[in-house]
């Protein structure tokens, strides 16, 4: 998401309303208010966020820049000069802004109890001469986890903070005039080079969260969670363990026959084609009844754990309601939905509602409830697919679990299918689309990153730093290997078959060659 909007153009536009009115610094904090608020939302844990504290500059009396103050209630406080030194950044000024903030939060929930920042801040008090103890070596390493942990989630509240970092603390420090030798603190250019292998860092694990998001786009569930549970291993957030909790409930998905699970919940991408391809026998086998049971108790387990970190995710407490409908308990899922209450209006909520009804056995009631939901673009595919399919039960008289009512609803969803534009030749389109022009070559930005096992991203870089990533999978049981290749715009997969030839070596390049009717598409990426 782009952050359209800039700081300096936006203080500049009401200046003479506000300032005016000496409340500059009333909306200076309503700007830095609303960015913290975006950070601690992308941050994603249940803990009450520090209070946001705004020092206007006739207020200040010891330059702190910036700190997160803990104890008992924590704050984090910023000071207006600092917040004047981010508009000097034009069109990335907000971004400046989120670094700042986005480093204090990441101390807060890194649990760094102490903080370098605040000790500077307490030097007229006793408590600063023990803090200055601390060792320089691991208060550089709590300010880079500070950093890591920060543009990772300033990433993904929208902002770029990683570039901008370096530059901001100099500005920083010229502001205050601050020694770039402080006593008892890392040096300026050891703060640098900590952001600067913070950013490598975190240019090591974003691509993971875009090939999650992108793999689980186009049904390439188990590698989009190998992606999502990588990155559990630094980022424990909300969205990550739910987001692998949903990947986990798409693969037991497909091992329902539709008589089994003919509903279609709201995360699901391709109702229609599981609906149309499965075999509809009679009797489901052993295997898979036990393999989705395993899929759904990790996708349980992932949920609770996102519901801990959160217990006000209502996503989260929605894909568990879906979770347990899959697992035959919509007694459960109902509990839950009550616990939700008025809390939550969505069209999902209301959705899962009537798709416990029907679990439960009472079809007119389900169809009732979803009759009464307003359908816009977003909800029109999932709505009236269910709608449809409590039509189907209600007249015919089925039950779910019965064959007949698999046989049924594959009849129904021929003749009604939502999205009727679907083509086979979609995919082709989009590789020609993804290489855009003949002979495009990239860099290969830095050596593979091993996501799982079996499953590597190897990051390209043209004019950005994250202008693309091939994405190899290495299938040991048929020998099959799988390449997507993804950038900002789209997100590609790779079929082996006549249409392309593929070389990958030693990490040192990668060719791709997409013959087309007459057209030659090559992409070439060589190692710096």
């Amino acid at each position: 998401m782009k952050k359209a909007a800039v700081l300096v153009l936006l203080v500049t536009i009401f200046l003479g309303t506000v300032v005016g009115q000496g409340k500059g610094s009333n909306y200076k904090y309503r700007i830095a208010k609303s960015v913290y608020d975006e950070l601690v939302n992308a941050f994603g844990d249940g803990r009450t966020a520090p209070e946001f504290k705004f020092i206007p500059n006739k207020e200040m009396k010891d330059s702190i820049v910036a700190a997160y103050v803990p104890g008992d209630a924590p704050v984090i406080e910023l000071e207006e000069l600092a917040y004047d030194v981010c508009t000097f950044f034009g069109k990335d000024s907000l971004n400046a802004l989120a670094c700042v903030l986005g480093h204090e939060l990441a101390h807060y929930y890194l649990k760094h109890a102490w903080c370098s920042d605040f000790s500077n801040r307490l030097s007229h008090i006793s408590i600063a001469a023990e803090l200055n103890k601390v060792d320089k070596k691991e208060q550089l390493m709590k300010e880079t986890e500070a950093d890591y942990s920060g543009f990772y989630f300033g990433k993904v509240a929208g902002y770029k903070t990683f570039d901008i970092a370096p530059n901001l603390l100099r500005k920083l420090y010229t502001a205050y005039k601050l020694n770039p030798n402080l006593k008892g603190y890392p040096t300026l250019e050891q703060r640098v080079e900590a952001a600067r292998q913070s950013k490598v860092l975190v240019l090591r694990r974003l691509p993971v969260f875009e090939a999650g998001t992108g793999l689980y786009k186009i049904g390439e569930y188990e590698m989009a969670f190998d992606c999502f549970n990588n990155l559990l291993a630094d980022f424990t957030s909300r969205e990550n363990y739910n987001n692998a909790a949903v990947c986990k409930m798409q693969i037991a998905l497909n091992l329902f026959e539709p008589y089994e699970m003919p509903f279609c919940f709201p995360f699901e991408l391709d109702y229609e084609s599981r609906i149309a391809s499965s075999s509809n026998r009679s009797g489901v086998p052993i295997e898979n009844s036990e393999r989705r049971k395993a899929y759904l108790s990790d996708a349980k387990k992932l949920l609770e754990e996102s519901i801990r970190k959160d217990p006000n995710y209502i996503k989260a407490k929605l894909n568990l309601t879906i979770c347990y409908v899959m697992l035959d308990n919509p007694d459960m899922a109902m509990g839950i939905l009550k616990e939700i209450g008025s809390s939550d209006t969505s069209w999902s909520f209301k959705i899962m509602e009537s798709i416990c009804l029907s679990k439960k056995g009472e079809e007119s009631k389900a169809l009732v409830l979803a009759n009464n939901i307003t359908i816009d673009s977003t909800s029109k595919k999932i709505v009236t697919n269910n709608k449809l399919l409590f039509q189907l039960l209600a007249d015919k008289k089925l039950r779910i679990g019965d064959d007949e009512t698999g046989y049924q609803l594959r009849k129904l969803m021929a003749t009604n299918s939502v999205h009727p534009e679907e083509n086979a030749n979609k995919e082709n389109r989009g590789i020609i689309q993804c290489l855009k022009e003949k002979g495009k070559k990239l860099t290969i930005r830095n050596d593979s990153i091993q996501v799982s096992s079996n499953m590597y991203i190897t990051v390209l870089k043209g004019n950005e730093e994250f202008d693309g990533a091939i994405i190899c999978r290495n299938y040991s049981g048929d020998k099959q290997v799988r390449f997507f290749l993804f950038n900002n715009l789209n997100f590609c997969g790779l079929q082996n078959d006549d249409n392309f030839k593929t070389q990958y070596f030693n990490s040192n390049r990668i060719t791709i060659n997409l013959l087309q009717g007459e057209s030659n598409f090559s992409f070439v990426a060589f190692k710096d």
